[in-house]
């Protein structure tokens, strides 16, 4: 059986609530990628255009440090790697993350957090950093979450099969599974579904 790890960072506790529920329900195991400087909730205020987490994403350079590089990436086969939407995007200390080791031959699996907006680009952004890697975009976590819904995800990816699409119109309770928010119409990016961009952009609220 390939082994599977459960990768997240989470600035304020909502994306480590999802990458919990994911472990529980795919039988991974988890590792927290923490900033060497956690942030505080002023470096989060993404309407500070000076705020630390402004600057980081306005700076495509910009790698905030790691507490740690204590991931045993080699003994994992499938990974799930999941993060707050910052600005339709992953915060920069993703990139560190998937600097710092060595993913050829693993498949990445993205999931993430979002106030508002979609994952947009994400799969195509950090591409290029893992080259010897699959990337897929995943899905958004977000809200209450269905444990049997997050388990049919992960069996359907150990068989190596797609996702169902979503239905044409979608139900109530399966509009909450993925996390809409009242008022907002589901907008379909192939066969994710992606919330509408209605609320705050930056997640971590």
């Amino acid at each position: 059986m390939k082994q599977t790890l459960i990768a997240f960072f989470s600035a304020s506790g909502v994306t480590r609530h999802a990458a919990e529920q994911l472990a529980a329900a795919a039988g991974g195991d988890l590792y927290e990628i923490r900033p060497a400087v956690p942030y505080t909730r002023d470096d989060l205020n993404w309407r500070d255009p000076h705020s630390r987490s402004s600057a980081e994403m306005k700076d495509p350079a910009s790698r905030p440090a790691l507490a740690d590089k204590n991931a045993d990436i080699a003994a994992y086969d499938r990974i799930f790697l999941g993060f707050p939407i910052w600005w339709y995007t992953a915060p920069a200390i993703i990139r560190t993350f998937l600097e710092s080791y060595d993913f050829t031959g693993k498949t990445i699996i993205l999931f993430a957090t979002s106030g508002g907006s979609g994952m947009g680009k994400t799969a195509e952004d950090l591409s290029p950093i893992c080259p010897g890697a699959v990337i897929k975009e995943g899905r958004l976590l977000n809200g209450k979450l269905s444990q049997k819904m997050l388990e049919q995800w992960a069996a359907s990816l150990r068989a190596g099969i797609d996702i169902e699409p979503p239905p044409a119109n979608p139900s109530a309770s399966w509009q909450a599974a993925l996390g809409f928010r009242r008022g907002c119409t589901p907008a379909y990016h192939g066969k994710l579904a992606l919330p509408c961009k209605k609320g705050i952009e930056n997640n971590e609220i």
